[in-house]
């Protein structure tokens, strides 16, 4: 790999380069074009793991829910040669192209492939697959059924060997008041999908400003047992601050069986 170049995790693009495609940062994030949610301009625990782990350049990578790219650029940038980026949003992938292409320009032998197509079907990447797969902040805005048919069809574009890495949020985010105590009453009681949020506004009134209005939650446990179903064995999981923000996702990795 070429380990020639940097990149800093905690500012992937710098304020010059977003504003030269119409974007501006706070706090680290950028709203989606599509208004469910914001896009991460720097790095989460498990997107680093992610990144470093693979370590031989020819894997092939899928990264799902790719936004505007920070996360592909920092794989273009330690040199892997195989990537597919997916998004949901056509103009997250047009402006994600537009950042990184000067990039691109110092690593030409890398193989960079955008596509347009959403969780939980993937119905463009047909039968292919992948030595590694990250889900980042984007299984959330599933519902329970929407979630299984993700992780299967995550699993089946798995390559036997191959390691998911997942980031959700968890269920000890502060601005949703009364809902940990919620998740865990519905923990106690068997619920397999403790962290299902079908009326934001019940826990956070002015959360449906910048979502689909309804949320699914995990907390490490139930989101092992959910994820182990389908035939991958976790290596990882743990509650994960976000930055300042304490507790506010759980992060997973677990590998396809051979």
């Amino acid at each position: 790999m070429n380990n020639n170049m940097t990149i800093d995790y905690n500012l992937v693009y710098e304020p010059q380069e977003l504003a030269a495609v119409g974007l501006e940062s706070r706090n680290g994030t950028i709203k989606t074009f599509n208004g469910t949610g914001y896009m991460r301009n720097y790095l989460c625990e498990i997107s680093r793991q992610f990144i470093t782990d693979i370590c031989d350049p020819d894997k092939r990578i899928l990264e799902v829910g790719c936004g505007i790219g920070a996360v592909v650029k920092a794989l273009v940038t330690y040199g892997y040669i195989n990537i597919t980026a997916v998004d949901i949003e056509k103009r997250h992938l047009e402006t994600a192209d537009q950042l990184i292409k000067q990039t691109l320009l110092s690593f030409p032998e890398c193989s960079l492939i955008w596509i347009c197509d959403k969780l939980p079907e993937l119905s463009l990447l047909n039968d292919q697959t992948f030595d590694s797969i990250l889900c980042a902040q984007a299984l959330h805005y599933m519902n329970p059924e929407q979630f299984e048919k993700a992780l299967l069809r995550m699993s089946e574009l798995l390559s036997p060997g191959g390691k998911l890495y997942i980031t959700i949020g968890s269920p000890y985010i502060d601005v949703y008041q009364g809902f940990a105590e919620e998740y865990e009453k519905r923990m106690k009681a068997g619920n397999r999908f403790p962290g299902y949020m079908d009326d934001v506004r019940k826990y956070h009134p002015n959360g449906v400003n910048h979502n689909p209005g309804s949320f699914l939650f995990f907390d490490p446990v139930a989101l092992q047992d959910r994820v182990i179903e389908y035939g991958l064995r976790v290596v990882d999981v743990k509650l994960m601050n976000d930055r300042e923000k304490p507790k506010y996702q759980t992060g997973l990795v677990a590998e396809k069986v051979a």
